[in-house]
């Protein structure tokens, strides 16, 4: 008789597995033609944009040189051109770097120590200095909003952070540090 009730509960909870997935997956189908969408409207909007910088230098007013920073996903939701260059007085060292180091993290799926990250980005090009560490940490550092740090000498990229908005860096208090314990002494 238990093995009877064992099995129905077993039959249940994958029945109910199976109707979550199924929920999960139409919802990620939702999810994926809302993207197509907004990237369409994207489209658009640039075109209409380019059309009036056009009209703007034709008659010789120009165009205010500001920095094209808006991504553009890929039908899979991934980021395109993640802000890096496109004219924001980043050179192409810096670019490589911020590249390689986005792909990197990507790669991953998680937040990396700035050692392994420069490990990793010096298996493609090589970081000046006699530190790559340091470089690398003074590169990154010129890019929190691409690099957020979430712990000591860890950094990530937002598609890598948890979805709930927590990071390591929260877990360890709005600086970022652990919190000093004082010791008793004798």
């Amino acid at each position: 008789m238990n093995g009877v009730d064992t099995a129905s509960a077993e039959r249940a909870y994958v029945g109910g597995l199976k109707w979550r997935q199924d929920q999960i997956r139409s919802k990620l189908g939702l999810i994926a033609a809302e993207i197509e969408s907004l990237a369409s409207a994207e489209k658009e909007t640039r075109r209409e944009l380019e059309a009036i910088e056009l009209l703007l230098q034709a008659t010789g007013h120009g165009t205010d040189e500001k920095a094209d920073v808006s991504p553009t996903y890929s039908r899979d939701g991934r980021r395109e051109n993640p802000s890096i260059g496109n004219g924001s007085g980043i050179g192409p060292t810096a670019r490589r770097v911020y590249e390689l180091a986005q792909q990197a993290l990507r790669d991953a799926g998680v937040p990396l120590h700035y050692r392994v990250l420069a490990d990793e980005i010096q298996k493609e090009m090589r970081l000046s200095g006699a530190d790559p560490g340091a470089t690398l940490i003074a590169h990154l550092h010129r890019a929190p909003h691409l690099f957020p740090r979430v712990g000591r000498g860890i950094y990530a990229i937002p598609e890598v952070l948890p979805a709930d908005g927590s990071s390591a860096g929260n877990a360890l208090g709005d600086s970022g540090r652990r919190p000093r314990v004082r010791r008793r002494t004798k």
